[in-house]
């Protein structure tokens, strides 16, 4: 490949022979002297080589011809600059320049012709050499630019994604290896930080499990240690002649019999895994079963009592935990109820009741999630004015204040529906009663 120099000087003569060729055919049209009569209404046509262009002045530099498509007839231009230059043949960097006078006679001057010649050699190549050049420049951009972008994602992205990686593996309780740390910039110290993080939280998580354990440890021991002397009481309680003061002893009894056994029940919901017997039950069958003793329940308290059980197909549940948390919500339904409970187990699919309060249908329609199932039970009784606080452990309202219960029941009911993919939720209708929801999953 010749550079630009060598090109010039390769190309040089052949060039400068057929410039000659142009100039000795474009004096043949040039040379007649009525060229260089200016009229102003002269519209002249020369045919001159291919390429070629001219400028024709008179003696005194009025220009009476000129290729050039912008015109210029009919001005002057200064003597100095047309008669300089005549006889040499002039190369500038695209186009060679000639000028040359044209006599009448001998001696007298009719005009002078300016001659414009490409260099088409040469142009051609500089035009060739200007597209490699900027092929050139393009690809060196294009490199920079991979390049910028192999740093970003090595510097940048790559430790970025790797570490989102490690955090939502970590959130998800997934364990991964260890992400390198031995980089010195400010990626190698959020490494580092992050690392620190994870043991730190696993220690504490650790702790957390320790302490846990021993709570129930404690727990267990404590329920089997309260029960035996309680047996003992209640035993004898019931042995001795009935008066006041042996009922006193057996109704109390029987008030720590409850919070024993429900303290015990808290405390093994901490760890469903390991406290939770799961099956797959048939919707219907299970609530019959559950709801089939409390007409007679109901009555006792003087209450009308209605159920429906309008779900099908099959749930996934720990029987014993679903009965518990069923009858704790039956429980509190029964008790503050002033003349009736009605009780409902319908899909996410089916029409709400009729007969649940107007206020609470959005609410209810709100918890469904799809493809899952709800037990409402509704009563008439006195609204909750605490309504966000009944879920909170030993949390008992103002009507329960001198009551038999722990204040366990409904914190109870949520850890089972929350163990189960679901959840509760009171909704007060004053002036109505209340309506408790509790959804779950189906299969």
């Amino acid at each position: 490949m010749y550079s630009l120099k060598n090109i010039d000087s390769r190309y040089q003569l052949e060039e400068h022979v057929a410039v000659l060729s142009y100039v000795e055919e474009a004096e043949e049209a040039l040379s007649n002297p009525e060229l260089y009569e200016y009229e102003t209404d002269s519209n002249q046509s020369i045919e001159l080589p291919a390429g070629v262009s001219a400028t024709l002045y008179t003696p005194d530099g009025l220009v009476t011809f000129t290729s050039d498509e912008n015109g210029g007839i009919g001005f002057h231009r200064s003597l100095d600059i047309v008669y300089q230059d005549l006889y040499e043949l002039r190369r500038l960097s695209d186009r060679y320049m000639y000028k040359q006078p044209v006599f009448a006679g001998s001696t007298e001057i009719v005009g002078i012709y300016e001659l414009s010649i490409p260099r088409e050699i040469w142009n051609e190549e500089v035009e060739v050499r200007q597209m490699y050049a900027v092929m050139l420049f393009a690809s060196i951009l294009i490199m920079l630019y991979a390049g910028l972008l192999w740093a970003v994602q090595r510097k940048l992205i790559t430790p970025l994604t790797d570490l989102t990686i490690q955090m939502t593996n970590y959130a998800k309780g997934e364990r991964s290896g260890s992400i390198e740390t031995h980089r010195s910039d400010e990626f190698g110290r959020l490494y580092q930080h992050f690392e620190q993080m994870k043991t730190d939280i696993d220690q504490a998580r650790a702790e957390l499990a320790s302490e846990q354990q021993k709570k129930e440890q404690m727990m267990a021991s404590l329920s089997h240690d309260l029960k035996t002397p309680l047996t003992a009481i209640r035993t004898y309680s019931e042995a001795m002649p009935e008066n006041k003061y042996a009922q006193t002893i057996q109704r109390k009894a029987e008030e720590m019999q409850v919070l024993i056994d429900d303290l015990h029940a808290f405390s093994m919901l901490e760890r469903v895994s390991e406290s939770f017997l799961w099956a797959e039950v048939d919707i219907e069958e299970l609530f019959e079963m559950i709801l089939s003793d409390y007409e007679v329940w109901g009555s006792s308290f003087d209450l009308s009592y209605t159920v429906k059980i309008l779900a099908e197909g099959s749930i996934k549940v720990d029987v014993k935990q679903m009965q518990r948390a069923v009858n704790n919500l039956m429980s509190n339904a029964v008790r503050f109820a002033e003349s009736h409970v009605f009780a409902v187990v319908v899909e996410d699919e089916n029409r709400l009741p009729a007969s649940l309060f107007p206020e609470a249908v959005d609410a209810v329609r709100s918890q469904q999630r799809g493809g899952g199932m709800q037990m409402i039970i509704q009563n008439d009784g006195v609204v909750a004015a605490d309504n966000d606080r009944l879920f909170e452990p030993f949390y008992q309202g103002e009507k329960e204040q001198f009551s038999t219960h722990s204040g366990l029941g409904l914190s109870i009911v949520k850890k089972i529906a929350e163990a189960h993919g679901g959840d509760i939720i009171l909704i007060p209708c004053p002036g109505q009663g209340t309506v408790a929801s509790l959804w779950i999953p189906k299969l």
